[in-house]
């Protein structure tokens, strides 16, 4: 899954970079956070010291528009730490990298449908309540088709969620591939 979906993008990419005279556009978006606790008494006595938590992050992303039905969209988070130390907010593990890439995926709209391919959101599964949310290698197809007034949508979706095979040598088959049809 991982080499077709990598052959795509380089594909993209190329098609991208190599056609001539196109204007691109770049749109930017995101947001910046800074949240902490203080709690200057937790056990209501004398002799308690004040305990305080203080985090930020600033995610960007990013969506460079090459031509009206082709975009490269991306997003990263910056700054993501505990204050006044190296650790991660969310990880709690020695971090000491600054830009973490999250995703980048090229979204073709072409007459056969629409076509996303690469790292973006996946494993959500229908609400937005309580819906568990990862960023996963994916290829989706979108067709609208025009049976009641272009309501109804033909999608395929392709992911990988985890690769699991711990041998480089042995392709034992064991990644978490999850495929969708609706």
């Amino acid at each position: 899954m991982k080499k077709p979906i990598l052959i795509l993008m380089l594909v993209c990419f190329s098609l991208m970079f190599g056609s001539a005279g196109m204007a691109l556009e770049v749109d930017f978006n995101g947001e910046y956070y800074i949240e902490g606790i203080y709690n200057s008494n937790p056990n209501l006595a004398d002799t308690d010291l004040a305990q305080y938590y203080r985090q930020m992050r600033l995610r960007v992303q990013t969506e460079f528009k090459v031509h009206e039905n082709l975009k490269l969209t991306t997003r990263f988070d910056a700054l993501e730490k505990v204050w006044n130390t190296s650790d991660s907010a969310f990880f709690q593990s020695n971090d000491e990298e600054n830009i973490d890439f999250d995703r980048a995926y090229m979204t073709i709209i072409s007459k056969i449908g629409l076509f996303q391919l690469g790292r973006q959101e996946g494993v959500t599964w229908g609400t937005t309540w309580a819906d568990d949310e990862d960023d996963t290698d994916r290829f989706k197809y979108v067709l609208p088709l025009d049976a009641a007034g272009g309501k109804l949508i033909f999608a395929l979706i392709a992911e990988k969620t985890t690769d699991n095979d711990t041998d480089p040598t042995i392709t034992s088959g064991k990644d978490n591939d999850k495929y969708y049809f609706g």
